[in-house]
C-alpha cells in the first residue's frame, strides 16, 4: 500500500539519552523567588499547590540549594497513601535527622527542654540524645498536646528550621493537627513548606478553623503548567540538544499539557530522543502520535481509576473513546448510563484528577496521554461498541462533525459508512482552511484496500488539491510520485496529480527542474481534458523568479496565459491565473502590470474565487515588495489578509503573506519587535522553503544592522538564499545584498566584491536587473573599494539600460545612489553629493528609511569634507539609525562626529540613568548577550577596548548578573 515517508525505525539496543531531571529549573522563577523570599522571612508558611507530576517536588530541589537557606537545617518528610496510615509518620521521618543537631548542643554543655523526654517513644532513632521520658499524664488529650510542644520545641532547639511535609493530600489526621497546631503557634525559627495536590484534597490545607499565628509570613502558590516555549527548554535541558525543533515542541505541549512528568516520560519513551527533538511537520507528530503510553503515566492512570465507582469508569471510558471534550448529556449517551450516575461519575472523576472541566460544562482529560491510557486499557468488543455508539449520536445530533463521526465508524469496523464519510470529513476541512487535517483523512482512504475504482481517482485528486494549501511540504511530492503509478488512476487523474506534483516541488529546495518537467508534461496532457489546470499549469510556468532560467523562458507563457484568462468563464480560474501572471508582469516592471492588478476584485460570495483572490493579492503584494512598490504591497497584502479572514484562508498563502509583511517591514523601517516576530514565524513555517528562506534574510538583514555579523551569516548559509537553483532569483540576489553589506562593514573588500559579482552574474543571465536594486550600491562600493572604478562603471551602465523604461522605482533609487558612490570615488565630491541627496528623497518616497539614511549620511560625510558642520550633518542621522535599531550604523556615525572633534550628545537628551542602562549600554549588553567578546563589541560600536570594559561592569551591576553567561541566560 501507499507508503507515507515513515522514518526508519532505530536499531535495536539504542541508547535513550534523557536526564532524569533537567540540569536546570525551567519555567519556575517567579514561584522560586517568591519561595525564597517567604521562607527567609520565619516564621512563615508556605503551601505549595499542583497536580501530580507539576514539578513541586523540582521546585523544593531548587529551593534547597539557595545559597538563602545554607544555615537552614531542613527536616523532609513525606505522606504516602496507605491504607493502613502511620500515626505521625512524616513527621518522625522530618524529625529523624535532629541527633546530629542535639549531640552538637550536648557538646556546648547548652541544656535541653525536659519537655523533649516526650518525643522518645516517637523518634526511638534518636532517643539517646532526647532527655527522660516525663512522667504520663494520665488523660490522652494532654499527652497528645505534649507531645505537640515537644515537637515545637525540638524544631526551635535546632536553630533555623525548614520544615518541608510532601503530598498532604495524603496526611494522617494526626499528622495534619500536628502541623495545624505547628503553623497556628509557630517557632520564631520555623519555615513550614508543605506541597499537596488539589485534585485530592477537598479544601485548603492548613487553613479555616486553624488560623496562623501572629507575625508569621505565608503564601500559597499554585504551580501551573508550563507554557509551549517552556515545554521547547525543558526539552533541550532533559536531552541536552540545543537544537528543539519548534513543530516537536508545540505537539509535546499539546500532548503532555506542559506537565514537567509526562514530558520527561515521553521522551523517556522514544527510542532516539535527540534525533526526534529536531523533527518537524509530519515527521514530528508521527513520533509522538504513535508512541506507547509511558508506563509510569500508565500505572498512574490506572491507580486513579481504582478509586473509582463503576460508572465514573464508564464515565472515564466514554470520554476516552469520544476524545475531545463532551458534555455531560453526550457522555452519558455514549456510557449509556442514567443520568443521576453520569453527574455523580462525572464529579468522582474531576475529584481524583480523571477527568478535567475543560470549558464550562464540557468535560475531557488533562492531556493526551491520559486520554490514550485510559482508552488503551480498554478491551476490544467494548471499544467497539462504545464508537458505535459515539458515532451514532453524534448523527443523530443537530450539526455532523463529520471528523468525528468518520474515526468512530473506522474504530466500530463499520467501514462502507466510513468511507463515505471521511470523504465528506475532508471537503468540509479543505473548505474550511484545514488542508492538513483534509489530506491526513484522503490519505486513510486511499490506504483502504476495499475503495472502489471511482472512489480512489476522486480521493487522489482531492489530496493533490488538499497538499497546495499545505504549510510545508511534508512528503507529500513523495505521496503524489507513488500515486502517479497506481494502476486505478486514470489518465486524466495522473495528468492532475502532475500537475500538482509539479506545483509543490516549485516549493521545495532543490525540486525546481523537476517541478517545471512535471509542469510543462501536464499542460500538454490537460490541454483538451481539463483546461482550467492547463491554464493554471501555464500561468506557474509564466513566472520568472523560480532558478536560473532566464526569465524570457516564463515571459513566452505570459500571451497564453492571457489568451487562457479571457476564454475561461470561471472567475476563481480566472483569479487563480492572473495571480501568477500578474506576479511576473509587476516583477518585470511592466508598466501595464501595477494598473491590471489595480482592477482585481476584493470580494467574492464564491468560496473558491475567495481563496483565488486571497492568492492573487499576496502575489501582488510579494511581487510590489521585490520592486519597490511599497505603499502598493501593503494595501495588496492588506486585501489578502482581508479575504484570508472572510472565508479564503490557505494555510500555504498565509505563510507567503507573514513572510511578504515581515519584508515589508524590514523595507520601511519597521524594525521594531520585527526580529522577534521573524522568530517566531521562522518556527511556525521551518518547513516552506520559500517562506523560511525570506524570513531568514529578514533577520540578517537586521543581524547585520546591528553588527551581529556571525548570526547573520548562520541565517545568510541556507540552500535558498546561496543558489538560484534551490529557490528564487530576487531572494538569492537580495541575500548577496546583505552579505555583500556585511563583508563592506568588516572590511572585507574582496569578499564583498565576490559575493556581489556571483549575484550580479545571476541577474544578468535572468535578464532582470531590477532585482539587483539592494545589491547595487553595496556592489559599486565594493568594486570602487578594491580598485575596480571601470568594472564599477561598467555595471552602472548595465543596470541603467536593464531598468530602462520599466516601473521599477526601488531600482530607480539604487541606481542615483550607485551613481552618487561611484562619483565619491572618482573625486566628483559636488556630484556625488547631488546625487546621494536625489537618491535619499527616492528611498524616501517609497518610503525605504534605511536605505534613505545610508545615502543621506554619504552625503553628509562628502558635505562634511567640504567644510559643512558635521554635527547638523551627522548628528540627526545618529539618532535615526538608533530609532531604527540600526546600532552599527549609528555608531559608525557617532565616531565620524568624534572623529571631527564633536562631543556625540545622547540619544535621550539626559546624563543620568540610575539604575536604568543608557542607550549605549543597553547595545553592549545585547551584544554581550549573543557571547561577542569586548573586542568584538569594541569593533561593532567603534569603540575602545577599556570604553568597553567599562560599559561591561556597568551593565553586569546593573543587570545583576555575576557572569557575562549569568546575561545570556536571562
Amino acid at each position: 500500500m501507499l507508503m507515507r515517508g515513515e522514518q526508519a525505525s532505530q536499531p535495536a539496543g539504542s541508547a535513550i539519552l534523557v536526564r532524569a531531571s533537567s540540569p536546570v529549573l525551567v519555567g519556575r522563577t517567579a514561584e522560586l523567588r517568591a519561595l525564597i523570599d517567604v521562607t527567609s522571612q520565619p516564621p512563615a508558611v508556605v503551601l505549595l499547590e499542583g497536580e501530580a507530576g507539576i514539578g513541586k517536588s523540582r521546585l523544593l530541589q531548587e529551593l534547597l540549594a539557595q545559597p538563602e537557606l545554607r544555615r537552614h537545617w531542613t527536616a523532609m518528610g513525606w505522606c504516602q497513601p496507605l491504607r493502613e496510615p502511620f500515626p505521625y509518620g512524616p513527621i518522625v521521618d522530618a524529625l529523624g535527622g535532629a541527633g546530629e543537631h542535639l549531640e552538637r548542643l550536648r557538646r556546648t554543655g547548652r541544656p535541653l527542654n525536659p519537655l523533649l523526654g516526650a518525643l522518645r517513644p516517637m523518634l526511638a532513632e534518636i532517643a539517646d540524645h532526647l532527655p527522660a521520658q516525663p512522667a504520663p499524664l494520665g488523660d490522652a488529650r494532654a499527652e497528645r498536646h505534649r507531645m505537640f510542644r515537644a515537637v515545637r520545641e525540638l524544631l526551635a532547639t535546632c536553630g533555623p528550621t525548614l520544615l518541608v511535609v510532601e503530598d498532604l493530600h495524603w496526611a494522617d489526621e494526626g499528622t495534619t493537627d500536628l502541623l495545624h497546631f505547628l503553623v497556628s503557634q509557630p517557632a520564631d525559627n520555623m519555615c513550614v513548606v508543605a506541597t499537596y495536590r488539589p485534585e485530592e484534597s477537598a479544601s485548603l490545607p492548613l487553613t479555616g478553623a486553624h488560623r496562623q499565628g501572629p507575625g508569621t509570613t505565608s503564601a500559597v502558590i499554585r504551580l501551573a503548567p508550563l507554557d509551549e516555549g517552556h515545554v521547547g527548554r525543558l526539552t533541550a535541558a532533559l536531552v541536552g540538544e540545543q537544537d528543539v525543533s519548534a513543530d516537536f515542541a508545540g505537539r509535546l505541549f499539546r500532548r503532555t499539557a506542559g506537565i514537567p512528568f509526562a514530558i520527561e516520560e515521553t521522551l523517556h519513551a522514544l527510542r532516539d530522543p535527540a534525533g526526534a527533538v529536531r523533527a518537524t511537520g509530519s515527521a514530528a507528530e508521527r513520533l509522538l502520535d504513535n508512541l506507547e503510553v509511558p508506563t509510569l503515566l500508565r500505572q498512574a492512570m490506572a491507580d486513579r481509576l481504582d478509586r473509582l465507582s463503576p460508572a465514573a469508569v464508564r464515565v472515564a471510558q466514554a470520554t476516552a473513546v469520544l476524545a475531545v471534550p463532551a458534555s455531560a448529556a453526550l457522555i452519558m449517551a455514549v456510557a449509556d448510563l442514567p443520568a443521576a450516575e453520569t453527574d455523580d461519575g462525572i464529579v468522582q472523576a474531576l475529584r481524583a484528577g480523571v477527568l478535567v472541566e475543560a470549558s464550562t460544562n464540557r468535560y475531557g482529560f488533562r492531556h493526551a496521554l491520559a486520554r490514550q491510557a485510559v482508552y488503551d486499557a480498554l478491551d476490544g468488543p467494548y471499544r467497539r461498541g462504545l464508537h458505535a455508539r459515539a458515532a451514532a449520536v453524534l448523527r443523530a445530533g443537530p450539526s455532523l462533525p463529520y471528523v468525528q463521526i468518520a474515526n468512530h465508524l473506522r474504530a466500530a469496523e463499520q467501514i462502507g459508512e466510513w468511507l463515505s464519510t471521511a470523504e465528506s470529513a475532508a471537503l468540509v476541512a479543505h473548505d474550511s482552511g484545514d488542508s492538513a487535517l483534509a489530506s491526513e483523512l484522503l490519505l486513510e482512504l486511499i490506504d483502504e484496500p476495499t475503495i472502489s475504482t471511482e472512489q480512489v481517482n476522486r480521493v487522489a485528486l482531492a489530496l493533490g488539491k488538499s497538499a497546495l494549501g499545505m504549510v510545508g511540504e511534508r512528503g507529500m511530492i513523495t505521496v503524489l510520485g507513488q500515486l502517479l503509478e497506481d494502476p486505478r488512476l486514470t489518465s486524466a487523474t495522473r495528468a492532475e496529480l502532475r500537475f500538482q506534483r509539479g506545483l509543490l516541488s516549485l516549493r521545495r529546495s532543490g525540486s525546481l527542474d523537476a517541478g517545471r518537467e512535471d509542469l510543462e508534461e501536464a499542460v500538454a496532457q490537460l490541454a483538451d481534458s481539463n483546461p482550467a489546470s492547463a491554464l493554471m499549469g501555464m500561468s506557474v510556468l509564466a513566472v520568472a523568479q523560480f532558478g536560473e532560467t532566464p526569465a524570457s523562458e516564463a515571459q513566452r507563457w505570459l500571451p497564453l496565459v492571457e489568451k487562457g484568462i479571457q476564454r475561461s468563464a470561471d472567475p476563481a480560474v480566472r483569479a487563480s491565473a492572473a495571480a501568477n501572471q500578474l506576479h511576473t508582469l509587476i516583477q518585470l516592471g511592466d508598466p501595464a502590470g501595477l494598473p491590471q492588478a489595480l482592477e482585481l476584485p476584493d470580494r467574492s460570495d464564491d468560496s473558491e474565487e475567495r481563496r483565488a483572490l486571497t492568492r492573487a493579492h499576496a502575489n501582488v503584494a510579494d511581487a510590489c515588495g521585490w520592486v519597490g512598490h511599497f505603499s502598493s504591497a501593503r494595501r495588496f497584502l492588506r486585501t489578502s489578509q482581508e479575504l484570508a479572514g472572510a472565508g479564503g484562508a490557505v494555510p500555504y498563502v498565509c505563510s507567503v503573506t507573514d513572510a511578504t509583511e515581515a519584508h515589508l517591514d524590514w523595507w520601511t523601517g519597521r524594525w521594531e519587535g520585527l526580529a522577534e516576530r521573524c522568530e517566531q514565524l521562522l518556527d511556525r513555517y521551518l518547513d516552506v522553503q520559500i517562506v523560511a528562506d525570506e524570513l531568514s534574510l529578514v533577520l540578517a538583514s537586521l543581524a547585520i544592522a546591528a553588527g551581529e555579523w556571525d548570526a547573520a551569516l548562520d541565517r545568510l548559509d541556507r540552500p535558498g538564499l546561496l543558489s538560484a537553483t534551490e529557490s528564487c532569483a530576487p531572494m538569492v540576489i537580495s541575500a548577496a545584498a546583505a552579505r555583500t553589506r556585511l563583508y563592506l562593514s568588516r572590511d572585507d573588500v574582496v569578499s564583498a566584491a565576490h559575493a556581489a559579482s556571483r549575484s550580479l552574474a545571476l541577474a544578468s543571465a535572468k535578464g532582470v536587473w531590477a532585482w539587483a536594486a539592494e545589491l547595487l550600491p553595496a556592489a559599486t562600493e565594493a568594486y570602487a573599494r578594491n580598485g575596480e572604478i571601470a568594472t564599477a562603471q561598467a555595471l552602472l551602465d548595465a543596470y541603467d539600460l536593464g531598468i530602462a523604461g520599466s516601473d521599477t522605482p526601488l531600482a530607480q533609487a539604487a541606481s542615483l545612489h550607485g551613481r552618487g558612490i561611484l562619483r565619491l570615488f572618482t573625486g566628483d565630491v559636488r556630484g556625488a553629493t547631488g546625487r546621494l541627496r536625489d537618491a535619499a528623497e527616492a528611498y524616501e518616497a517609497l518610503p525605504a528609511p534605511y536605505d534613505a539614511a545610508l545615502a543621506t549620511e554619504r552625503a553628509a560625510l562628502a558635505a562634511v569634507a567640504r567644510g559643512a558642520d558635521p554635527t547638523e550633518q551627522l548628528g540627526p542621522l545618529a539618532d535615526t539609525f538608533a530609532a531604527l535599531g540600526a546600532t552599527r550604523d549609528a555608531a559608525r556615525c557617532q565616531h565620524a562626529l568624534r572623529g571631527h572633534g564633536t562631543v556625540v550628545r545622547s540619544r535621550r537628551g539626559r546624563r543620568g540613568y540610575g539604575d536604568e542602562l543608557s542607550p549605549r549600554e543597553k547595545d553592549v549588553a545585547r551584544l554581550l548577550a549573543r557571547g561577542h567578546s569586548n573586542r568584538e563589541i569594541a569593533e561593532v560600536l567603534f569603540l575602545s577596548p577599556r570604553t568597553v570594559e567599562h560599559h561591561v561592569a556597568r551593565v553586569l551591576h546593573k543587570s545583576g548578573a555575576r557572569t557575562r553567561a549569568d546575561l545570556r541566560e536571562s
